[in-house]
């Protein structure tokens, strides 16, 4: 380890900006912010890979190094580069920390950086068809839907209708960056939006005893701990072979008062949601089981989360339990509300329904202009009524960006 260790200041500040060499070769379509891969893959980077086997000891060396030299861009860029390494969601909760401290031309680079760790770190099998698969995060890249003029376009008709306030439910949100695209998009257009971006789980649960430490969801699921300088969880030991004493005493500590709320958006979207530049703000929902006070939306998006799993196509539920979470949500919606609809079937941009009024209501079919397949192809009108709550079941190779 100290020949790890000692080799750290030299592979910061050396010359090639790691980043860009991870960049060549990379068509624009296949990397995040035209910088890393989209996917959860991490190039090929012998000398990285041999300090994330450093452990602690290295990963809190570069932090440190980080801290000391947040003016040097390439010195930091080039630590975020190698920290991502370690697929540690304790480097992602330093990380987010640092953002908010760190000068403005780096908290791009942080940004990033701590969307990738979270992707990492928060990984479900190809198979699996647990509601796990709603629960974890992919990231988003700004910009990616087609939707969003659609549901500003729309917002801007109903506020000439009505002369208020549009209420727009942005669901299934994962890290918020296209929720604060929907923002930008009706502020560019002058249109008054209020949105509440929703997702199954929007933070984690961190707990420290010393060097030790717990992460899990909200709802206990333990993702991630360190004990006795070992990492488990994703990527690193099975977390069901971790000293089954000490593992509980770290999850009571989460339990109590000591766990500490991390959240799962994206830096720069925490940042603008709290600086209150829009009326926007998120919270933890379940779009199959939506809150009550969905009711006061007039505009409810949903992307990338009912994706209909075909034998021909590996998407995330199939159609009957698609149909009836539409339904299940129609009956909480607003007469009149509208419904967009994002990659039901084909991995495309498509548009969703409209509400009814009584006494016969149900989503049907509003024409849209624009590049759009069909969506919910063969299903015509869906009647709203009574649905008993069930587990949706579902497959991902990840679960919805």
């Amino acid at each position: 380890m100290s020949n790890v260790a000692a080799n750290i200041d030299a592979l910061l500040s050396s010359t090639p900006d790691l980043w860009q060499e991870a960049a060549e070769g990379l068509a624009p379509g296949d990397s995040l912010d035209g910088v890393l891969p989209s996917s959860r893959a991490l190039p090929d980077l012998p000398a990285a890979q041999t300090l994330a086997g450093g452990g602690q000891p290295a990963s809190q060396a570069l932090l440190a190094s980080m801290r000391a030299e947040v003016r040097d861009t390439l010195v930091l860029k080039n630590a975020l580069f190698l920290l991502m390494y370690f697929d540690s969601l304790f480097i992602y909760r330093e990380l987010k920390a640092l953002y908010r401290a760190a000068p403005e031309a780096q908290q791009r680079w942080i940004d990033v950086a701590c969307r990738k760790v979270l992707l990492r770190c928060l990984e479900v099998p190809a198979d699996a068809h647990t509601r796990l698969t709603r629960e974890i995060v992919r990231h988003t890249s700004r910009g990616r839907l087609a939707t969003t003029e659609l549901a500003v376009g729309l917002a801007a008709d109903l506020f000439a209708q009505h002369g208020r306030k549009i209420v727009i439910r942005d669901m299934a949100v994962s890290d918020g960056v296209t929720t604060l695209d929907l923002a930008e998009a009706a502020a560019r257009r002058g249109v008054p939006v209020s949105i509440t971006g929703t997702d199954l789980q929007l933070h984690l649960l961190h707990a420290m005893q010393g060097s030790e430490g717990i992460v899990s969801l909200c709802d206990g699921t333990v993702l991630q701990c360190v004990i006795a300088g070992i990492t488990y969880g994703v990527r690193h030991a099975d977390l069901s072979t971790a000293p089954a004493g000490r593992l509980e005493v770290l999850a009571a500590e989460l339990r109590g008062s000591g766990g500490e709320r991390v959240t799962m958006l994206a830096p720069q979207v925490e940042q603008v949601a709290a600086s209150g530049q829009f009326d926007l703000r998120f919270r933890q929902e379940d779009a199959f089981n939506p809150h009550p006070d969905i009711g006061e939306a007039d505009i409810i998006r949903i992307a990338n989360l009912l994706v209909e799993r075909t034998d021909r196509h590996r998407g995330y539920y199939c159609r009957s339990d698609i149909v009836e979470a539409i339904a299940r949500l129609g009956s909480r919606a607003k007469g009149g509300a509208y419904l967009l609809l994002n990659n039901f079937m084909q991995k495309t941009e498509h548009v969703g329904l409209r509400k009814k009024e009584k006494p016969s209501p149900r989503w049907v079919r509003v024409p849209v202009s624009g590049p759009f397949r069909e969506d919910l192809s063969g299903v015509s009108d869906i009647p709203i009524g009574p649905t008993q709550s069930r587990e949706m079941s579902g497959r991902s190779d990840g679960p919805h960006e």
